[in-house]
């Protein structure tokens, strides 16, 4: 009498879309064996949310093993009494689930809000965080105040993080996410560490047509323009350096608030030129012939003297 019930309940929520929970109590090549009240169920290996259809066998059912015992939200797909078949689906149920959750973080959730969430996926522009029901795009520029080329330079699946809601958008279901901005920002004490002329070095990290990237510190980068390379002005940044290259330049622009600092190697350079040809010794001028000497330093004026007194003999004699 009491399994007969469960039949009718069952084929009610077959027919309004119910979501229920059940326990997962064994496994088996095909799927999940679950307990509905008396009545057992199964759900498929096609049904279950976490499984598709590239993955391996063994991994399958590692998988399926994992979730014995494990309560799981599920619809009703297939109600058979006559057969003896109750048949379920994890993934429609997880789907509905997730779309009930994600109406309740559009409405609920506000800029500025701090949660924590999960990392579900990572692509070439940023990580999908899962917020409990929803999830929320990080984009790369959001992820670390210092460069990121990819996002798993900083984050793996599965990772738990907190984060801070940056843009909700209502229309189009999108949750804007920050990690970085819980973050220090190092270009709000910026002044404190660095000035202008100061000499830099480190590591060039980026080369484009207009310049060169350098990191300074951690998260904090400077561009060397491509004007300021020591170089012909017709010379490719591309041609002078390569990202790896270490190089000591001079600060010679600071923006705290624009987060920009402009570097010179040009001006190293220059100064070192004008510093070699400072320390370098002058040359002595020639010395002129000089008369001769007395031992007393004063000129010796005997010849000439003699040379008159010849020649006034030579007048008185004539």
């Amino acid at each position: 009498m009491q399994e007969a019930l469960d039949w009718e309940m069952a084929a009610r929520m077959s027919q309004e879309g119910e979501i229920v929970r059940c326990r997962v109590t064994g496994f088996n090549k095909g799927g999940l064996l679950v307990q509905y009240n008396r009545i057992r169920g199964f759900v498929p290996a096609s049904q279950v949310a976490q499984l598709h259809g590239r993955t391996a066998a063994e991994e399958r059912q590692q998988a399926l093993q994992r979730m014995v015992n494990q309560e799981i939200p599920l619809k009703v797909i297939e109600v058979d009494r006559e057969r003896n078949r109750l048949v379920f689906s994890e993934r429609s149920a997880t789907q509905e689930w997730r779309k009930a959750q994600k109406q309740r973080l559009l409405t609920e959730l506000q800029p500025g809000d701090i949660i924590t969430g999960r990392v579900n996926q990572l692509t070439n522009f940023g990580a999908f965080i899962d917020l409990g029901g929803a999830d929320g795009l990080a984009h790369i520029s959001e992820l670390s105040w210092q460069r990121v080329n990819h996002p798993r330079e900083v984050l793996s699946i599965g990772q738990e993080v907190r984060v801070v809601v940056v843009e909700i958008d209502r229309e189009r279901e999108r949750i804007g996410l920050s990690l970085r901005q819980l973050q220090e920002n190092p270009w709000e004490t910026i002044d404190q560490r660095y000035s202008l002329g100061q000499l830099v070095t480190g590591p060039v990290t980026n080369v484009t047509p207009f310049g060169a990237f350098v990191q300074v510190e951690e998260a904090v980068e400077g561009l060397i323009h491509a004007s300021e390379l020591d170089a012909d002005p017709q010379t490719q940044p591309r041609d002078v350096l390569q990202p790896g290259q270490m190089v000591t330049a001079k600060v010679i622009s600071l923006d705290r608030q624009r987060q920009r600092m402009g570097l010179s190697l040009r001006r190293v350079a220059e100064e070192q030129r004008d510093a070699t040809e400072t320390s370098e010794p002058t040359a002595e001028a020639p010395q002129s012939a000089e008369a001769p000497q007395s031992d007393n330093g004063a000129v010796d004026a005997a010849p000439a003297e003699e040379a008159t007194a010849n020649e006034t003999e030579l007048a008185t004699q004539e």
